[in-house]
């Protein structure tokens, strides 16, 4: 993650197709729902992906967030939204690696199965991003 120069976050939403004025409505929407807010974190899970594992930690959520996530899709077609992403399919999670090597994908998987010492992180900020590389387009940062 370190290599995307961004910080950890939670993806609520993915459009390949959409105009910006639709993104930042999106956004709009979330930053009504939400403020400052602190998560907790209490275990790791992975993803396949044809780049690789991707391993990440899972968030227990507050219904408020959940609550911006259903926003986003009532404010933006759900159908414009990767799949994976959508209301009923969406994973919430906190990426901590990608594209782990074919040759260390056992041991990305050994990890996601160890417990871990819960840990709480505090997310300031909501934004629209466009990637790869991510930049930046829109941004609130909340007063923590």
């Amino acid at each position: 993650m370190e290599a995307m120069q961004y910080p950890p976050h939670l993806t609520m939403a993915i459009y390949d197709e959409v105009e910006r004025d639709d993104l930042f409505a999106g956004l709009a929407a979330v930053v009504d729902c939400l403020d400052c807010l602190t998560i907790r974190f209490e275990s790791l899970g992975y993803f396949r992906t044809p780049y690789g594992i991707v391993l990440w930690a899972a968030p227990v959520l507050p219904q408020v967030v959940l609550d911006a996530h259903s926003k986003i899709h009532s404010t933006i077609d759900p159908d414009l939204c990767r799949s994976n992403y959508r209301p009923r399919n969406w994973v919430p999670h906190c990426t901590v690696a990608t594209a782990t090597s074919n040759e260390r994908e056992d041991d990305a998987i050994a990890i996601a199965g160890r417990p871990i010492d819960p840990f709480e992180v505090t997310f300031d900020a909501v934004d629209c991003v466009s990637f790869m590389p991510v930049e930046v387009l829109k941004e609130t940062i909340f007063a923590g």
